[in-house]
């Protein structure tokens, strides 16, 4: 028999024996600490959002954890701390990999995990942003799909990844949104098929001229293809597309009446626009440095 008590509410020395919440407290006291030393306006994120991610991340892993028949504890922790280094540094760029040393020292500090759980912990913080990579392990695996619905819940999360992921990291990132959401039972969303054309090798997308008088982001937006990038150049216009919906894109041209020239290659462009017709959506990049590291990305 064990004594009935109150809930403690998180209040500092009330937390009692229980692990996770230990974690929890010292969490939030970070995030607080580290916002007041790095302002939203240094970091890539904000404390806002480490606030509000966090929060729910560690409560979809004990819902998952227990879907799955995993350590409800070690899984809340692993969310707890997967973006520990995003939080003391502001920085995303491989935070992932960086955060490990960071979480290993919390978790010698707080203790309350055995070293088989604390290397389960690690996984899932080490590897949660390989979220292209499938694979067997159902720690490693849990680590992503938590930070994925939680993240594709907040609206306007899905234009950042168009925005930010290259199509290979997007496409990956589709699917397993896709798959957790058959896995809830939940309405499958239809912006997840807008690369389902895409494949690995790096020649997924066919090359355009533009016929002179065309104009290619009203053609694009009339064509009903999940993407169109228009670059361009002082000299010309290219579209590249996804190469099985050619004969949509030919019809485009073809309503014109001024028809298409394929091209070998695409021109290295000053300007472009990337438009998702099908999602009434498209992004202007300029400058030559910018759209070549953008168009990069696409071919990959």
């Amino acid at each position: 028999m064990k004594i009935l008590k109150e809930f403690h509410h998180f209040k500092a020395g009330s937390l009692g024996s229980e692990r996770v919440s230990h974690y929890e407290r010292f969490l939030l006291d970070r995030i607080l600490e580290k916002g007041a030393k790095i302002p939203d306006n240094k970091r890539q994120n904000s404390m806002a959002w480490e606030l509000k991610h966090h929060a729910s991340c560690v409560q979809f892993a004990r819902l998952f954890a227990k879907k799955r028949g995993l350590s409800e504890d070690v899984c809340a922790v692993g969310m707890l701390l997967h973006d520990i280094y995003a939080i003391d540094e502001g920085e995303y760029s491989n935070h992932a990999r960086l955060g490990g040393p960071v979480a290993q020292e919390i978790l010698d500090h707080l203790g309350g995990f055995d070293e088989a759980e604390r290397t389960l912990i690690l996984r899932i913080i080490t590897e949660h942003s390989d979220k292209h990579i499938f694979s067997n392990d159902s720690y490693s695996e849990f680590g992503k799909d938590v930070d994925v619905l939680d993240c594709f819940l907040y609206p306007e999360a899905f234009n950042f990844y168009l925005k930010e992921k290259p199509p290979n990291k997007l496409h990956a990132y589709l699917l397993r949104a896709g798959r957790i959401n058959a896995d809830l039972g939940l309405p499958m969303d239809k912006r997840f098929d807008i690369l389902k054309s895409y494949q690995p090798d790096g020649k997924w997308l066919a090359c355009y001229a533009c016929p002179t008088g065309v104009e290619p982001l009203e053609t694009a937006c009339r064509s009903g293809l999940s993407l169109a990038i228009v670059a361009g150049t002082d000299r010309e216009v290219t579209i590249l597309f996804p190469c099985n919906e050619e004969d949509a894109f030919r019809t485009a041209f073809d309503a014109t009446g001024r028809g298409c020239v394929l091209s070998t290659a695409p021109v290295m462009p000053h300007r472009l626009q990337i438009i998702w017709p099908i999602l009434g959506l498209y992004e202007d990049v300029s400058g030559l440095a910018a759209c070549s590291n953008r168009l990069q990305n696409f071919l990959l």
